[in-house]
């Protein structure tokens, strides 16, 4: 894959998708890592809470030290790795998977 990271053992992950995830990538927030570095702070869950949805207003790229940690990957690669963790299908043969709406609004 174009990352680097192999997500599944096959070198195309998904055969068939809609042009809104073709192409896009993920890049995010360590939201365990945010909640356990303020928990240790000492911070009420309010507070939690509240730095979490700043956190999600954020726009941050691979290179933002919030995202540090993360890897960047292709939509399409995070839904087949659901897809085959989903399926269990091992030697029997992969099945068709169908996803919908997930990541809608």
């Amino acid at each position: 894959p174009d990352t680097g990271i192999w997500e599944l053992a096959d070198p195309v992950t998904t055969f068939g998708c809609t042009s809104g995830l073709r192409n896009q990538m993920r890049c995010g927030v360590k939201y365990k890592m945010l909640v356990d570095q303020l928990h240790a702070q000492g911070k009420s869950f309010a507070e939690i809470e509240e730095a979490i949805e700043e956190a999600k207003a954020n726009e941050l790229g691979p290179d933002s030290m919030q995202a540090e940690g993360t890897t960047p990957r292709r939509l399409t690669d995070i839904l087949a790795t659901l897809a085959d963790l989903v399926s269990g299908s091992a030697d029997a043969g992969t099945p068709v998977v169908l996803i919908k709406g997930i990541y809608q609004g």
